[in-house]
């Protein structure tokens, strides 16, 4: 947190970076919290997804990548927490998850009622499961850049969480930024699991009417 603290608000050599990333990082940094420090940026993870908590762990950016040559940094931890957008809706029991930090505020732009995080990579480690499983989630909805990360964090949800659902959406361009930058973002539809859980009650109400006479 203190790294963070030492950090400026405002540095315009990196709004240039963020600008030739995504215009909608540029538009949006300071409600996301973004500051800059030397040739990085610093996304701040807050308590609960919300700017005015405090920060608890962060991840910087490097703008040049060959020349410093690192693209992260992460302060020394064992356990990385999960990256919710600011812009998200924080306190919905339905949670879309994604790889990284900028696809988590690309998809909290495009579904602002639901809470958008990020894991850090391709793998959820038992500590954020941890986390997941105090933020009574009743939906997972899995947004991965690829098919067989949506598959196998599908199968570790549903796992550990047996009495929720978990929803795979399938991105058009292999990243949930790009995706929203072409206009081909994958509805969210829960239609399905609505049908089986009325089947579901139909016939649990058939069953009780037979047994009764």
């Amino acid at each position: 947190t203190s790294y963070y603290d030492m950090a400026s608000n405002f540095n315009e050599v990196g709004l240039s970076y963020l600008r030739s990333r995504r215009s909608w990082l540029a538009d949006n940094y300071k409600s996301l919290g973004i500051r800059f420090k030397a040739d990085r940026l610093i996304i701040p993870f807050f308590k609960e997804g919300n700017i005015k908590n405090d920060v608890l762990f962060y991840q910087c950016r490097f703008y040049d990548p060959e020349k410093s040559g690192k693209r992260y940094f992460i302060p020394p931890s064992t356990n990385k927490p999960i990256y919710l957008s600011p812009n998200g809706n924080n306190g919905s029991d339905i949670i879309i998850l994604c790889e990284g930090p900028f696809g988590a505020i690309a998809i909290s732009n495009t579904y602002p009622q639901y809470r958008c995080g990020a894991i850090m990579g391709s793998n959820i480690s038992d500590y954020q499961l941890f986390l997941l499983s105090k933020m009574n989630i009743k939906k997972f909805v899995l947004y991965f850049d690829d098919e067989n990360i949506n598959k196998k964090a599908e199968k570790i949800l549903s796992e550990r969480f047996p009495f929720c659902s978990v929803l795979s959406l399938k991105s058009p361009y292999g990243d949930p930024e790009d995706d929203l930058i072409n206009n081909s973002v994958p509805t969210i539809d829960f239609s399905n699991e609505r049908k089986l859980l009325n089947d579901s009650v139909i016939n649990f109400v058939s069953k009780v009417k037979v047994n009764s006479y």
